[in-house]
């Protein structure tokens, strides 16, 4: 029985795909670790698998109000993100790479997410292997895309390859961390940042990237570099509340609008675009949140009381394929799960990943349309919910969904992880 540590600090999406992986190896007969905030134990332990607190939590300060200032306007607030760093991150941060690594103890292999700086300082202490496992592709250099953190728009293959060496310089603001860590608890001497952005000790860190191949047709440049073993899905199907029951088979099918947990900017004001698009089509809708945070001034209306179901959250599994298309961020999560429930998409990105994702769901086929969150018009959201039933879209969609059924991610990444252990 081999034990496997995971680590990583962010948000849910960060998290599940590890999560996934580490419960199948548990299923495996393996023993797992998950090192990481505290809002994720009952997602761990629930599993079987041993959870350890962190001190950062990273959630926690999206969520409050000067995380929510800098994500906003990250240029504007540059004095306030400067603060956060300094007094909030930086000294919870130091606290977790203890964290870490006292839940490596007795591990085989260290499974990390790249925030984790300093886990490549921990597998080469203890002297087993590593492997980094982000949630976006954000890490080897390749020819087709440029990194994320820039651009989501190609600039030429040499362009795009020389960008990600902006990833050397990523743990510049940790770095005094790290090499108190190192000379603390690890009694190693300092080193410069980037050391470990992908090589150690002179060969590459492996890389596990939790997408299916299906997204990445053109992409060349990852051949023996990176393993793509396919969609890690977390969510059991679950079941639906009596509520959503009763809406959906009260009429046609509805949409789905989520947009998870990402702030969204004048939420209100496209729900009002959004009502006017459904009367215009006949549609209905699901809109996974709060009804105050959607419907703002736009209260009082008998078609939203009759033909608008608000929940604070459902089983996408369960729910997707009961549904007409969904409307979200384009977060890899919703869109992956919408992909394998043979659902269109109509992708509204608003930050980060997003629009690189979306820009993939367009090229897939697999999605009617990609709206501006600010700029989208009535009449341009009407377009695209008319679209959504177009007989090379709908046959789009159903063959993807199928071809997502014949893969196994979370069993193919956890063989892959086993296989490590065998080789040292």
């Amino acid at each position: 029985m081999a034990h496997f540590c995971f680590m990583a600090f962010g948000s849910r999406g960060d998290i599940q795909p590890l999560v996934a992986v580490a419960a199948q190896l548990v299923k495996m007969g393996h023993r797992a670790t998950l090192c990481t905030e505290a809002r994720f134990r009952k997602m761990a332990e629930e599993r079987g698998i041993c959870f350890k607190e962190t001190a950062l939590d990273l959630m926690e300060l999206a969520d409050s109000e000067e995380g929510k200032k800098i994500f906003q306007s990250p240029f504007r607030n540059a004095f306030l993100a400067r603060k956060v760093m300094r007094e909030y991150i930086l000294p919870r941060f130091r606290t977790s790479l203890d964290q870490c690594y006292k839940a490596a103890q007795g591990a085989d292999v260290v499974v990390y997410h790249p925030k984790v700086f300093g886990a490549v300082d921990m597998a080469v202490s203890l002297g087993i292997p590593c492997v980094v496992m982000p949630a976006v592709p954000i890490l080897y250099p390749v020819e087709e895309f440029p990194n994320l953190g820039l651009m989501v728009r190609s600039m030429g293959s040499f362009l795009n390859k020389l960008s990600y060496k902006v990833n050397d310089w990523a743990e510049g603001s940790y770095i005094k961390a790290v090499n108190d860590f190192r000379d603390k608890t690890l009694h190693l001497p300092s080193r410069k940042a980037g050391v470990y952005a992908r090589q150690r000790e002179g060969k590459e860190i492996p890389i596990l990237y939790p997408f299916s191949r299906l997204l990445f047709p053109d992409v060349k440049s990852w051949e023996g570099h990176v393993q793509l073993p396919g969609f890690c899905f977390l969510e059991r199907p679950g079941t639906l509340s009596e509520d959503v029951e009763l809406f959906i088979r009260e009429g046609e099918k509805p949409l789905v609008v989520t947009f998870g947990s990402v702030e969204m900017p004048e939420k209100a004001v496209f729900f009002g675009k959004l009502v006017k698009a459904l009367k215009q089509t006949g549609n209905r809708a699901i809109c996974i949140g709060e009804k105050a945070g959607f419907v703002g001034n736009t209260s009082g209306d008998s078609f939203i009381d009759s033909q608008v179901l608000f929940v604070k959250e459902a089983p996408f599994l369960a729910l997707f394929p009961r549904v007409k298309g969904v409307i979200c961020h384009a977060g890899i999560g919703t869109g992956s799960t919408a992909l394998q429930c043979g659902v269109p998409l109509i992708s509204m990105p608003i930050s980060a990943d997003q629009p690189f994702w979306a820009r993939r769901y367009e090229q897939m086929g697999c999605a009617a349309a990609t709206l501006d969150i600010k700029h989208c018009t009535v009449e341009g959201m009407v377009d695209a919910l008319n679209g959504l039933e177009t007989p090379a879209l709908q046959a789009k969609v159903h063959a993807v969904s199928e071809a997502l059924k014949q893969e196994n991610g979370i069993l193919e990444a956890a063989r892959y992880l086993i296989g490590l252990v065998n080789e040292t």
